[in-house]
Formats: structure tokens, C-alpha cells, sequence
């Protein structure tokens, strides 16, 4: 199809612009906002306080198109982190056949990693144990887990940790093909108190919305978490429905 062509070259485009760095300076300003929010003593939730101070904010609603999906509230630009997607992260080999029975919220990466985003049954339940496992120690007696709060809705820490309920444009429940406005982009968070490159400090860990199944990966002493972002291929208006192509990843 035309549109499935001129995705593709856009998708292009836009990798060609973007960099590690690029991305690091959009996730630190929805961090940086989030930490704001906690110590303010504003009365609105976090999603308008995400709106005052960041132009735009992803939530969930009830999609025409199939089931929930996440729609615009504000003005995305292109270029913007639209969302991560949250979940498990599971290395190449790991147990995931009783997980994935029934799951559409399994997520693979180029480089074979895998990321299960479902919030309830036994992925809600490994997702929980695998982050109480897998904290990590901050300063002192300090333990920092990662963000699990994007498996209750009503409670989030993290307003863009709903990556896994964007639909695809080109398969919706009324058969009809949408030109899909975001693409995923694969990233990896690197932990590093020593502030080396673009990386995260230890206390970032609990905006995360992702862990490892098992043990982390570290890489020369620095924690590695990957992850999926979603990443706007134009301007998004208010209203309009965040859209992607499952099948496609950058």
C-alpha cells in the first residue's frame, strides 16, 4: 500500500536524525517532570500535571478502532518520545511459554530480546517478583526497584509507561487500514552514578517501567535495562490516536 511505503521512507528519515543523546534529553525532561510532580503540592493528577509542563501526555481510552488504545492529550511534535513500552524483559533462551499463552502484549526486539507489557496473571505476578529480586542498591541502606506502578492504571508514577496499548493502524477491528503516526525504537538504559555519556543515575531506576527476568546485565560495571520506545514520525494533534505498526522497529 502507498501509506506502507511512505511510513517505511519516514521511518528512515527520522532515524537518520535521531541519537542516543536526542532520546536521553526527551526521557530526562519526563523524569525531570515526574520528580517535580511528587514534590509539589499540586492537587491534579499526574496526568495534568504532565500537560501543564510538557505540552502533551499519552492515556489510555477505549479505541474505535480494536479494544484500549492511547490517544493524544496536548500537541506532540515529531520527534517526541511518545511513550516506553513497560514490562519484563526476557533474554534470549529465558522461560516464557507459559507467559505468552494468550498474550498480545509480547513485545521482540532485533536483537532477539523480549518484552512482556501484560499488566495482570502470571506476567503481573513475575513482573512483581522479578523487580523485588532485582533491586538494586543505592546510597546506604537504600534499595531502588523498578516501576511497577504502570500495571494499576489508576495509580501510575509514569504517565508515557503504556507503550503496549497503542494499536496497530493496520489492524483495526472494521477492517480498515489507518497510516500509522509513531514507530518503535529500541533503547537501552544505562545505569552509571559515575554520569558517563548519556546515562542514568541509580535513583532513575524507579521510573522505569521495565526489569530483567533474571539477572541484569552489566556491562564494565554500568546496569544495562532495555526497552521500547514509541517515537513520533510527525506532528500528533490533540485527540487524535496514537498509531504504530507492530512489525516494524527501528
Amino acid at each position: 500500500k502507498y501509506f506502507m511505503k511512505r511510513y517505511l521512507q519516514r521511518a528512515s528519515t527520522l532515524e537518520k536524525e535521531i541519537s542516543n543523546q536526542y532520546i536521553f534529553q526527551r526521557i530526562r525532561k519526563q523524569f525531570d517532570i515526574i520528580k517535580l510532580y511528587e514534590n509539589s503540592e499540586n492537587k491534579c493528577n499526574i496526568i495534568e500535571y504532565t500537560l501543564k509542563n510538557n505540552n502533551y501526555c499519552p492515556i489510555k481510552f477505549k479505541s474505535p478502532l480494536h479494544g484500549y488504545g492511547v490517544k493524544c492529550f496536548g500537541q506532540i511534535r515529531r520527534g517526541d518520545v511518545v511513550c516506553i513500552y513497560p514490562g519484563l524483559v526476557y533474554k534470549y533462551g529465558d522461560p516464557l511459554l507459559l507467559q505468552s499463552i494468550l498474550n498480545k502484549f509480547i513485545l521482540q526486539r532485533k536483537d532477539g530480546i523480549r518484552i512482556d507489557g501484560k499488566d495482570n496473571g502470571i506476567s503481573k505476578w513475575n513482573f512483581n517478583s522479578a523487580s523485588e529480586r532485582g533491586k538494586y542498591v543505592d546510597k546506604g541502606p537504600t534499595f531502588i526497584k523498578s516501576d511497577s506502578s504502570w500495571m494499576d492504571q489508576e495509580n501510575m508514577v509514569n504517565p508515557f509507561a503504556i507503550g503496549q496499548y497503542v494499536n496497530d493502524g493496520t489492524h483495526s477491528s472494521n477492517c480498515e487500514s489507518i497510516e500509522p503516526n509513531v514507530i518503535y525504537y529500541e533503547y537501552d538504559f544505562i545505569i552509571d552514578n559515575e554520569k558517563n555519556g548519556n546515562s542514568w543515575d541509580m535513583e532513575d531506576i524507579r521510573f522505569i517501567p521495565n526489569c530483567w527476568y533474571n539477572n541484569p546485565y552489566i556491562d564494565e560495571g554500568r546496569i544495562v535495562i532495555p526497552t521500547m520506545l514509541l517515537i513520533a514520525i510527525e506532528d500528533i494533534p490533540n485527540n487524535d490516536e496514537i498509531l504504530s505498526i507492530y512489525n516494524h522497529n527501528i
